[in-house]
């Protein structure tokens, strides 16, 4: 943190600081990722290429909601007669890059490098945080430092710390705003048996991002009271008649100082399989995501369970843990997918 800098104290509560280290997240754009058999590839991995427009000069970071899935396929046994769903593949997501200005390139993979007709989704948000000698036209606020050049201007479109609180969650959270849909929410608990997942990562169809479910570590929703800090962000109402305004050149106002802002995201990989644990640094707030799958069955022509990884949070330390446990009769075979996509986290010292 920087001796120089804005200190604004936030409607929603709490203070916020804007310094020459801090990096506000601006929103780029959103939708979904759909990888299937007849997508480009590249060095042996499937892409598929995002058009957003973006500044020059910035860092790019993009938020899924679920990074891997699980696909199927119906087998008869020619002796017995009996059925099964078998489980044929599973896909995830590998990582990302930009590759010109306004695009920025997905790559998934899976087991087999077919995807069986399949369509692998994967819902998203890209930001980014302007940095380095792009000014934009000149008006805005920058600060700058020995930790670089950071600056909120006319072609920034800023996440606005919408809600904050400390909430007691019993299973289900949508934000209280507007558009849930909109929004992503950052948490901060200390439950080892409680694991977070996104709702559109468990449910068919799937649902807008926004709302977060939680599981025990038997794969059950969740029925206790949690009590977790909680910090949702998304574009807001900008008008305030107090504070400071920032305007595009078109006119629009693109900030006010009501509001705290998205900014200094952090990502963490997940070490291993289900709650092996990593140690973050402060006081973490993870944005829950799906991070992976796993197949398990007794045998075959027997019965087995899919179980979808989130992420699993004691004190300042998160992994994997399972979450929806789906019990799928006459199934055999067994897979797991873990994908390598890294775990986004912000410091609640930020916020609260």
């Amino acid at each position: 943190m920087s001796d120089f800098g804005l200190e604004i104290f936030p409607e929603v509560g709490g203070r916020f600081t804007l310094d020459s280290s801090s990096t506000v997240l601006n929103l780029a754009g959103s939708g979904s990722v759909e990888i299937v058999d007849t997508s480009l590839m590249e060095n042996g991995l499937f892409y598929i290429d995002l058009h957003h427009d973006m500044p020059v000069d910035c860092n790019i970071v993009l938020l899924f909601d679920c990074a891997a899935d699980m696909f199927w396929r119906f087998k008869v046994n020619p002796v017995t007669g009996k059925s099964q769903m078998t489980p044929r593949d599973s896909g995830y997501i590998h990582g990302y890059k930009r590759i010109s200005k306004n695009v920025v390139r997905v790559y998934a993979t899976n087991t087999s490098n077919k995807w069986h007709g399949y369509v692998a989704e994967f819902k998203y948000k890209l930001l980014y945080g302007i940095s380095g000698n792009n000014h934009g036209s000149g008006y805005g606020v920058a600060f700058s430092g020995n930790d670089g050049f950071h600056s909120i201007n006319d072609s920034s479109t800023p996440l606005p710390l919408i809600y904050r609180d400390i909430i007691n969650f019993t299973g289900i959270y949508t934000p209280p705003v507007s558009n849930p849909a909109n929004t992503v929410s950052f948490f901060s608990w200390s439950d080892p048996d409680l694991t977070l997942i996104p709702a559109s990562c468990v449910t068919k169809p799937r649902q807008p991002m926004g709302t977060y479910y939680g599981y025990n570590r038997n794969g059950r929703i969740w029925t206790a009271n949690t009590m977790m800090k909680v910090c949702t962000f998304g574009l807001a109402d900008q008008d305030s008649k107090y504070g400071i305004d920032i305007y595009n050149g078109s006119g629009k106002k693109v900030y006010n100082s009501k509001n705290g802002l998205l900014k200094n995201i952090a990502f963490q990989g997940l070490s291993g399989g289900e709650y092996n644990y990593i140690k973050l640094p402060g006081e973490p707030m993870i944005l829950p995501c799906s991070t992976g799958i796993r197949y398990l069955q007794t045998g075959r022509y027997e019965n087995g369970d899919v179980i979808d990884f989130g992420v699993n949070m004691l004190n300042n330390h998160i992994s994997a843990g399972y979450t929806r446990r789906t019990y799928d009769a006459a199934t055999h075979g067994s897979l797991i997918n873990v994908s390598p996509i890294p775990v986004p986290y912000i410091n609640a010292n930020d916020y609260f």
